[in-house]
């Protein structure tokens, strides 16, 4: 009967021996090395490319380039500048303004 007890007490002192060295080993390679975000960003790489999804033609982007800046003038505008192209599209019943 001691013999079972004895095997079955360095079963798991052996498993836990393992798993300890299995987390720093994770450890120590997360903090040496940029594996981690290397896998990550492949993986959102590989997930982006693969969809079909098409973007909707719902959303419209009004960006601030070079063109605006020469018709309205320099950066950064007035707050009143800010304030009408809001209520232009709040005029337009936009949902979200960012």
């Amino acid at each position: 009967m001691a013999t079972s007890s004895n095997k079955r007490g360095q079963f798991w002192r052996a498993d836990w021996f393992v798993g300890v060295l299995v987390v720093l080993a994770v450890l120590v390679l997360h903090s040496a090395t940029d594996f981690f975000a290397t896998l990550e960003r492949r993986y959102y790489d590989f997930a982006s490319t693969s969809t079909s999804r098409q973007p909707s033609d719902r959303i419209a982007i009004i960006a601030i380039d070079d063109q605006s800046i020469a018709n309205i003038g320099r950066w950064p505008w007035p707050r009143d500048v800010h304030a009408q192209l809001i209520d232009q599209l709040a005029a337009a019943k936009v949902k979200t303004i960012v």
